[in-house]
């Protein structure tokens, strides 16, 4: 259990700690019930990585989107259960993290 408080304390202060330089995105649609683009602030999206996490600090999965170009990525979310996840982009070292809420119709 202190592990999980540890890497969910990690997580959240990752959210706080984006600065000049790391990597910023935007996830819409949010909520969602498919799919999710990921709007980054460069215009390269190759070579990034997009991990989903529970709100309990469980990796549920390690995901390749799809590139769309232009900094956006295409994320399928329909496998999800409804619920609040964290999604952590990374990319040369820099990351954050962003709530995402599953909700299907």
């Amino acid at each position: 259990m202190k592990r999980v408080i540890t890497l969910l304390f990690a997580i959240l202060l990752t959210v706080q700690a984006v600065r000049a330089g790391e990597i910023r995105f935007e996830i819409v649609p949010n909520p969602a019930s498919s799919s999710v683009r990921i709007h980054l602030n460069q215009n390269s999206a190759e070579n990034t990585r997009v991990e989903v996490f529970t709100m309990l600090g469980t990796r549920v999965s390690t995901a390749t989107p799809q590139i769309l170009g232009n900094g956006d990525l295409l994320l399928n979310v329909s496998a999800l259960p409804e619920g609040v996840y964290l999604i952590r982009v990374t990319e040369s070292g820099n990351s954050a993290v962003k709530r995402l809420r599953v909700q299907h119709t």
